[in-house]
């Protein structure tokens, strides 16, 4: 009896560890393109959808700006503009196929985040 219990009680478990990794999975965001260089640089252009971020990232003493295109290179908005070793996010609602055109003194990092819509 003792057995069947620790049996029934592990199954219970596991199902419920399966279940929130299910649940974790359909609301993580996801990571469209990565970009990073050491000075000014256009970026490949990018397809996403409605809700969605700029992840960036500039660790050393630096003049840093992105601004946001739309393919045919119409300005959209400007997303970033620091001085010094930072790091954010900028949210960005309408989809749509952009590229970034990034003004930079020194190294930086971007990621290109699909926000998943929450329920």
């Amino acid at each position: 009896m003792k057995k069947l219990i620790v049996i029934l009680f592990i199954f219970v478990l596991l199902s419920s560890a399966q279940l929130m990794l299910i649940s974790i999975s359909a609301y993580a965001d996801k990571i469209i393109v990565k970009f990073k260089g050491s000075r000014n640089k256009m970026t490949p252009t990018f397809k996403v959808k409605p809700s969605w971020q700029i992840k960036y990232r500039a660790r050393e003493e630096v003049h840093f700006s992105v601004v946001v295109r739309d393919e045919y290179g119409k300005y959209i908005n400007l997303a970033v503009n620091i001085i010094g070793p930072k790091k954010g996010l900028y949210y960005q609602e309408k989809g749509g196929t952009y590229y970034l055109d990034v003004t930079a003194t020194r190294h930086w990092y971007i990621e290109i985040i699909q926000i998943k819509k929450r329920k």
